[in-house]
């Protein structure tokens, strides 16, 4: 009689099946966490509010200037700071226009000079009358010619006798004018008396020339004392406005 082995047991088949589902299960189980752990250092999408917050998030940067990150339907642009151009100072100042038009220039507040009668020259022997007082206005005054003084301002405008046009002292760096005339700069101090006009030892001077054309020059004197305040920087920030017809 045949006898049938009635043991029980997993079979081959069987086993392989529960391996694998095993497996699944941790390879699923495996990428969650790998997911969760990745995304604990991103910003959520909710909270991305601009360019730095979409770049930390993982999200990709177009090849742009400036350059763009785009997340949850939203462009967000990288802040590039460029510094702004420094304000031009003389824009507020006097707009001022010599009566025959030879020349205009913009005169710095605070400044008082005189004018005689239609002269296209301006000038002041007062020192302290070239002090800048920002916000008010410069002033020009026409008054009878005559006077004379040691030291000060001198604004003129030639068109003859150009080859006369005196220049002491030693030429230094030129400037420009803003329309781009170049402007002779020399400087002088005086060292002993009988030296210049009006100008007594010691006194230092600049003088600018500023040639339009063979036949049009401006000429700017600045002359000052000892123990006077030097304004010649403040000068030059006027100069620079100065422009021929």
């Amino acid at each position: 009689m045949k006898i049938h082995d009635n043991q029980t047991g997993f079979s081959p088949v069987l086993i392989a099946v529960i391996v694998g589902a095993i497996s699944l299960v941790g390879l699923l189980g495996w990428f969650a966490y790998n997911r969760d752990s990745n995304n604990q250092d991103k910003t959520p999408s909710a909270q991305i509010n601009n360019f730095d917050e979409c770049v930390a998030a993982g999200n990709p940067v177009m090849e742009s200037y400036p350059e763009q990150c785009a997340a949850n339907g939203k462009t967000f642009t990288k802040n590039i700071n460029v510094k702004a151009a420094p304000a031009d100072e003389t824009s507020s100042w006097l707009l001022y226009e010599s009566p025959g038009k030879e020349y205009s220039m913009r005169l710095a507040d605070g400044w008082s000079l005189l004018r005689c009668d239609k002269s296209p020259s301006m000038y002041t022997y007062d020192n302290s009358k070239l002090m800048f007082l920002a916000g008010q206005k410069a002033v020009v005054s026409e008054i009878s010619c005559g006077s004379d003084g040691r030291t000060g301002l001198f604004i003129n405008h030639a068109t003859q006798n150009i080859e006369q046009i005196v220049t002491p002292g030693a030429k230094q760096t030129s400037l420009k004018t803003n329309d781009g005339l170049e402007v002779e700069k020399y400087y002088w101090v005086v060292s002993g008396y009988g030296e210049g006009i009006g100008m007594a030892n010691g006194d230092t001077e600049y003088t600018y020339v500023i040639r339009q054309s063979a036949k049009s020059v401006m000429t700017v004197s600045y002359s000052f004392q000892p123990g006077n305040t030097d304004y010649h920087e403040l000068v030059e920030k006027v100069i620079k406005t100065i422009s021929i017809k």
